[in-house]
């Protein structure tokens, strides 16, 4: 992504400025902090939904980038549903990388198959399969 932008913008200087720790447990307190110290970073990576909308989507911290969606085409791509968590009222304040959520369980239908297991479909059952 970063080869693709400098190659379209090569005047534009792109900083990496990523802080390691797992889920953001060390990037969130240095964000905040240029945030409200008025020196925010031009993008930066966090979830969608309440995580977006109720700690970044205050504030004006935000632009809104309607218009990415617009000149894209991307109202015609991204489900409705995708477009609502990343939104606050009629503005969308992300632009989603890829589809990920923390919390996900994936499983693998060989193996619930090949041991006469069914997909569970509540907490119940997934405890009751594990």
């Amino acid at each position: 992504m970063i080869d693709i932008f400098e190659e379209k913008y090569p005047d534009v200087e792109f900083i990496n400025a990523t802080v390691a720790g797992g889920a953001g447990f060390e990037a969130k307190p240095v964000l905040i902090s240029r945030l409200t110290g008025g020196d925010p970073p031009d993008s930066f990576q966090v979830h969608a939904g309440h995580e977006l909308i109720d700690t970044w989507g205050v504030g004006d911290f935000l632009e809104p980038v309607n218009f990415i969606f617009e000149e894209e085409g991307w109202y015609d791509v991204y489900p409705e549903d995708i477009i609502s968590i990343l939104s606050m009222g009629d503005d969308i304040l992300s632009v989603p990388v890829n589809i990920h959520r923390s919390n996900v369980l994936w499983y693998n239908k060989a193996v619930f198959e090949d041991n006469g297991i069914e997909a569970p479909t509540t907490f119940d059952e997934f405890f009751a399969a594990a």
